[in-house]
């Protein structure tokens, strides 16, 4: 009997749980539980970033469709020298002499692009451009092997530009690794109507031309994102955002007449490196239809005779804090100018 008492007052003893082990219990309840939101939390991440990836992914390769759809005129004005040009000219004349080369096709700035590619909203009028680059024809060598005359030559006008058939004035020549030449008439002259800014040498004072490096927060460009290539009712580039340059995706925090500045290098991914000046800074814009995602699209003449290009495709988006970025790159060569 007292074995009894003794078993059935063991059993009423135990009969409950003592603090400590009610503590450890709910500890226990409450790692697993804090476990189970985690591994939750990180498949809605998981989740989300599959999702945004395939939305990046299918923009990208829209536009890469609607790419190939582009004439060329919609991406480069062409034209050519009217006389021969010096190279201590600073006015270059300009006026179409091929019969494959219509007034839009040859007029620089005045034929629209299409409002998706515009790098900063639709449905702006080229009209008003007060500056941008061209690219002059080199010579082509001669037999044996000669050497050209002249190479390939960069310039930079400064006014806006008049009527067909009359000069632009007050261009800036030899720029970014290249001299001024003297180019016979005839030769072609190319610009890239999506080149709104450029990087500028970095330190002007110095006697070769200074690069961006990784570790700039600042970059300074050609082309007055304060300004341009927007009039005063639109004013240029966006206060805050993104900008690409090749294929470095970089955020900026604001910008002034001749800087973009608060940067914030290499996001989505991509690496910081160096640009040389010359180099197109493409503002990335907001895709109309999915909110939340940039992209850019860059295009690289291969050279001034407008035969083929380069294209960049380039998409950024946020999931949580992560910014990443989806590229496409293709040789662009359309079937008519």
């Amino acid at each position: 009997m007292r074995a009894i008492r003794r078993a059935a007052g063991w059993r009423a003893d135990r009969s409950g749980l003592t603090l400590v082990e009610v503590l450890l219990s709910l500890t226990v309840f409450l790692i697993g539980a804090v476990s189970i939101v985690s591994l939750f939390l990180a498949a809605s991440v998981l989740h989300a970033e599959a999702a945004n990836r395939r939305t990046a992914s299918f923009i990208a390769e829209q536009l890469l469709s609607e790419v190939k759809g582009l004439r060329f005129r919609e991406v480069f004005a062409r034209s050519a020298l009217s006389a021969d040009l010096a190279d201590t000219a600073t006015t270059v004349s300009a006026v179409a002499v091929s019969p494959d080369i219509n007034n839009q096709g040859a007029m620089f700035d005045q034929y629209p692009l299409r409002d998706l590619f515009f790098p900063l909203r639709p449905a702006q009028d080229f009209g008003d451009r007060a500056q941008g680059p061209i690219l002059i024809e080199g010579n082509a060598a001669g037999p044996g092997g000669v050497p050209p005359a002249a190479a390939e030559e960069w310039v930079w006008y400064e006014d806006p530009i008049p009527p067909l058939g009359n000069p632009l004035p007050n261009c800036d020549r030899g720029l970014w690794g290249t001299l001024p030449e003297n180019h016979p008439a005839g030769q072609y002259i190319l610009q890239p109507r999506t080149w709104y800014y450029v990087v500028e040498d970095q330190d002007p004072g110095t006697p070769a031309l200074d690069p961006l490096l990784p570790g700039a927060t600042s970059v300074l460009v050609r082309g007055g994102p304060a300004n341009a290539p927007q009039d005063a009712t639109n004013p240029g580039a966006p206060p805050t955002g993104y900008t690409v340059i090749d294929d470095e995706w970089i955020g900026y925090e604001n910008r002034d007449d001749d800087e973009f500045l608060g940067l914030t290098r290499g996001i989505g991914g991509t690496r910081a490196v160096g640009h040389r000046p010359g180099t197109p800074v493409t503002v990335a814009r907001e895709h109309p239809y999915y909110p939340g995602f940039y992209y850019a699209v860059q295009f690289y003449p291969v050279n001034a005779t407008g035969v083929e290009a380069h294209v960049v495709v380039s998409v950024g988006y946020r999931t949580g804090r992560m910014f990443r970025t989806w590229t496409l790159r293709s040789i662009y060569t359309p079937t008519a100018f």
